[in-house]
């Protein structure tokens, strides 16, 4: 009898846990499941927040900054050839090509290197201050008598040409892309309007004509034919145009620098501005000299344009402007008052960050000419 109740007992217990199981399982999976869920909530906001965090990287405003020249220092000095010098470095035989960034594919090697720099407030003697840019001074003039001539020539702006853009080295172009590496059979010369000096040449017009000047841009290809002349061959081209339009103020002789270190390191001076890659300018102001085939009278006015470009610019764009270079070198700067060099970038830069710059260069022109 006692062992029949037991088990009776036994039974009515296992039945009752039998109906109340699904409850307690129900309960036990809830309470799993729901910080399961939770917890699964939290984890994926985490890797949201941590994948927005990655994607979200605040923009570099500078390059590697130079403040001392002497790294792209080459065959003794920089190279940043005279009129004459840079036209021997080119063989008379060399042509340009039509069009070197469609064929870019033809160039895929990775055997030079490209050093992106930005150049900042350099040191030594030769460099004067002037607001918020440099001159770099390889005269013999004092800082005083590179300063003392003011030009403040006032601007109709009714329409009539004003300012004159050409190209002596129109056929020099750039890297179709932004690289750090770049093949070193690459022609970096162009016939091709569209991707040379004279797509820098428009963006400056652009600019220039939408703050209300008149602007003749001379497009042609003056080292089509030949590298060597061309100085004289767009000499004679620019005269006539003079001669056609006396009431030109500004000269601009628009290039592409070719600074390097090598046949196989070349340097593109590149800054960051409102978040887009720019190559970097330098003016190019010359003294005169006994030496020189044609004397250059107005090379002080020429130089206080400079610096008021210089100073607007950079006041505008700051990190635009590399220091002007003023040396005794020719460049057909004795034609006109108002004659200056400009060297957009390398050609270790790209199309793109050359005609931003171009952009920038004509908005700042217009500013400074506008005072």
């Amino acid at each position: 009898m006692k062992r029949r109740k037991n088990a009776l007992r036994q039974a009515g217990i296992y039945l009752l846990l039998l109906v109340i199981s699904p409850f307690v399982c129900a309960a036990v999976v809830r309470g799993v499941r729901e910080p399961i869920e939770a917890l699964t909530v939290v984890t994926t906001v985490i890797l949201t927040e941590t994948t927005a965090t990655e994607v979200i990287v605040p923009i570099k405003n500078t390059f590697r900054i130079i403040t001392d020249d002497s790294f792209i220092k080459s065959d003794g000095g920089l190279h940043i050839p005279s009129s004459r010098d840079e036209e021997s470095d080119v063989p008379p035989e060399s042509k340009p090509e039509e069009n070197p960034a469609e064929g870019f594919g033809d160039y895929p090697g990775t055997d030079g290197v490209v050093d992106i720099v930005t150049y900042g407030k350099m040191s030594g003697s030769s460099y004067i201050d002037i607001g918020g840019g440099q001159i770099q001074n390889l005269t013999s003039l004092p800082p005083k008598a590179l300063l003392e001539t003011t030009n403040n020539t006032p601007f109709l702006r009714d329409g009539s040409p004003e300012i004159l853009i050409y190209h002596t080295h129109a056929t020099e172009s750039y890297l179709p892309v932004a690289a750090e590496v770049f093949d070193t059979n690459f022609p970096f010369r162009s016939t091709d309007r569209s991707i040379n000096m004279v797509a820098v040449g428009n963006a400056m017009k652009e600019e220039l004509e939408a703050a209300g000047f008149g602007v003749i841009h001379d497009t042609t290809l003056y080292d089509e034919e030949s590298y060597n002349g061309s100085y004289e061959a767009s000499r004679a081209g620019v005269k006539k145009i003079l001669a056609e339009n006396p009431g030109i103020k500004v000269v601009l002789d628009v290039h592409r620098d070719a600074l390097q270190k090598s046949d196989s390191e070349i340097v593109a001076p590149t800054v960051k501005l409102s978040g887009k890659e720019s190559a970097q300018i330098m003016i190019v102001s010359n003294c005169t000299s006994d030496s020189l085939k044609y004397p250059i009278p107005d090379f002080k006015e020429n130089l206080s344009l400079a610096v008021r470009i210089n100073t607007e610019a950079e006041a505008l764009y700051p990190g635009l402007m590399r220091p002007i270079l003023f040396d005794y070198r020719q460049y057909n700067q004795d034609l006109s008052p108002g004659a200056l060099l400009i060297e957009v970038g390398g050609h270790g830069n790209s199309l793109g960050q050359a005609i931003y710059a171009g952009e920038l260069f004509g908005k700042a022109l217009g500013e400074a000419l506008k005072e």
